[in-house]
């Protein structure tokens, strides 16, 4: 390669290095990552995939919480603040303790902005103890680490007004 086209590749590189992905996250920026662990099967990764790909999709998921209300009432019975619609307009002392009623659940779903922007995927061996047993179980398992970029309320006007600086300086 000539000197001349190996300086104009360098540029390319440096070019193409200065655009960040736009998975990139910012010092600042709020995120939560949660791993699940899976036994390394082939026979998952169909099932895993799709429900990861359906899952960036915001109308399919209220769909499915939708479609799955009364099992997630009774499942989740012991949390009834997920499906409350109103539990963050009142104070914490005034909240209710009820279960919310299918209708109530339906606002809430309806009301639900997703968080999740992507996921990685990994493996690991993995030890567990056999309590009952009383020794160790070893597999191979995947891991799959999911992405929630948390945005403040306050992003967008920081932007309009032009003051980032300001809103990185109150969120660190």
């Amino acid at each position: 390669m000539s000197p001349k086209n190996h300086s104009r590749v360098i540029k390319k590189e440096i070019s193409v290095a200065e655009v960040p992905p736009s998975y990139a996250f910012t010092r600042g920026e709020r995120a939560l990552f949660v791993e699940i662990y899976f036994s390394r099967k082939s026979a998952y990764q169909g099932p895993i995939f799709t429900a990861l790909q359906e899952g960036l999709n915001e109308d399919m998921v209220k769909g499915y919480f939708r479609d799955q209300i009364a099992d997630l009432l009774t499942e989740l019975e012991g949390y009834p603040h997920l499906f409350d619609p109103g539990y963050y307009e009142t104070a914490r002392r005034t909240r209710r303790t009820r279960p919310p009623t299918r209708e109530e659940a339906l606002e809430r779903i309806a009301m639900y902005r997703s968080h999740f922007k992507g996921w990685s995927i990994y493996e690991v061996a993995g030890v567990f103890l056999n309590e009952s047993q009383r020794n160790i179980d070893e597999e191979q398992a995947q891991v799959v680490r999911l992405m929630f970029r948390l945005r403040s309320s306050f992003t967008e006007e920081a932007q309009t007004t032009s003051c980032p600086d300001v809103l990185q300086a109150i969120i660190r």
